[in-house]
């Protein structure tokens, strides 16, 4: 049985890929053994000096010390983490194999280049802003912005109907837009939407540094965790093994798959 190149590249991409879901759910457990062997649990409202220095897990709600505030459209928004997103419906060009192109429109956030026959603008008026708050607290303890920012984005956030917006803009569908028709858009057209990750409840490990946190690190492992929830320093260290695995094993079957493919679906004889 003669493999192609094909072949072997589908095989070589399937180890690979299969390899990785492995070392991840292989280092993720190792975390949490460390994790297990380490901890103590700690109020979130009283800081004892005694625990500087050791993993610890705090609880309760989160507490922002500055509000998110877009001067162009006049938004305000309340939460530790904002993503203002915005869009520019544009040409896009996909090529085959064989020179062959389609041209077909859509909303994307980066500037397209122009492809032969087809202009797109060359600047965005709007660009898109990560903003992470300031003095974000939870109880007694003061989060750094590099923990805070392993919180996901995961709200939308909702524009007043009524709310007035000026050098042509309005809401449709959502959508802060210049677009005289958001439903059937021209090149060139904006589109702007807000997501949030809010003030509420979560659970921390990390190590304590006086009123703060900063990663504990036992050999090459860090554990320097945040996740949505008040949840008990045993549900944390599941979190750690358990949080990414569904995503590893996937990983691990579609290696498998691809690496089945390659030496069956295709081979010669």
């Amino acid at each position: 049985m003669k493999l192609r190149t094909a072949n072997i590249i589908f095989i070589v991409l399937g180890l690979a890929i299969g390899a990785l879901g492995i070392k991840g759910n292989l280092h993720d457990s190792s975390r949490a053994n460390d994790a297990a062997k380490n901890y103590i649990e700690v109020d979130a409202n009283n800081v004892d000096s005694a625990n500087d220095g050791k993993l610890v897990t705090a609880k309760g709600e989160l507490r922002a010390g500055s509000t998110f505030y877009d001067a162009d459209f006049n938004i305000s928004i309340e939460g530790v983490r904002v993503e203002r997103i915005v869009e520019m419906y544009q040409w896009i060009e996909d090529c085959d194999s064989d020179g062959d192109c389609n041209y077909d429109h859509e909303w994307r956030s980066e500037l397209v280049s122009s492809s032969a026959g087809h202009s797109n603008p060359d600047d965005m008026r709007y660009r898109g802003i990560q903003y992470t708050a300031d003095n974000v607290t939870l109880g007694a303890r003061l989060l750094q912005k590099d923990l805070l920012e392993k919180l996901t984005i995961n709200k939308d956030y909702s524009i007043a109907e009524d709310a007035i917006f000026e050098n042509g803009f309005t809401l449709q569908e959502g959508y802060i837009t210049n677009a005289s028709n958001i439903s059937s858009p021209k090149v060139g057209d904006l589109r702007i939407k807000y997501r949030y990750a809010p003030n509420e409840a979560v659970t921390v490990m990390a190590q304590q540094a006086g009123t703060s946190f900063v990663p504990f690190k036992v050999g090459d492992n860090e554990i320097y965790d945040i996740v949505r929830g008040e949840k008990q320093g045993s549900e944390m260290v599941s979190e750690i093994a358990h949080g990414k695995s569904g995503f590893r094993y996937f990983m691990i079957i579609a290696g498998v798959i691809l690496v089945v493919f390659g030496i069956v679906g295709k081979a010669k004889k």
